[in-house]
């Protein structure tokens, strides 16, 4: 799975990851009562350095379908295609990301006023009793 993500810079369907397996869950698990976490410098560094090399191949495969009449421009172009939709759909998987980490934060404060609000009521029974 390190091996797609290296070559790829996508990760597998959830599916098919064991729990032990999610590259985020000790990043996650470190703070579970904040609502945002810090990712390490260097996570968003590879992220950072395999989109650049998705836009690199980018680039390459679009310098090749003007140079290269003998290769099948149509292989190329579908290629392309997908390079750029395994793009659309790595952004759209950050974009829900940041809604699911603002609903978890809307989530957590809400939580927190109810235990708080469950412990001023423990602590008004206990002073009547």
């Amino acid at each position: 799975d390190d091996e797609l993500f290296a070559q790829t810079g996508i990760f597998p369907q959830a599916s098919s990851l064991g729990a032990a397996q999610d590259p985020f869950a000790e990043i996650l698990a470190s703070r579970p009562s904040e609502a945002f976490c810090e990712v390490p410098t260097a996570v968003l560094e590879r992220l950072r350095q395999l989109g650049e090399a998705q836009l690199a191949e980018i680039s390459r495969l679009r310098q090749e379908l003007g140079k290269v009449p003998d290769v099948s421009q149509e292989a190329l172009e579908v290629e392309l295609r997908e390079l750029q939709s395994s793009c659309m759909v790595a952004s759209n998987e950050i974009e829900l990301r940041r809604l699911e980490a603002a609903s978890l934060a809307v989530e957590a404060s809400r939580l927190v006023k109810q235990k708080q609000a469950y412990a001023d009521q423990l602590h008004r029974l206990s002073l009547e009793a």
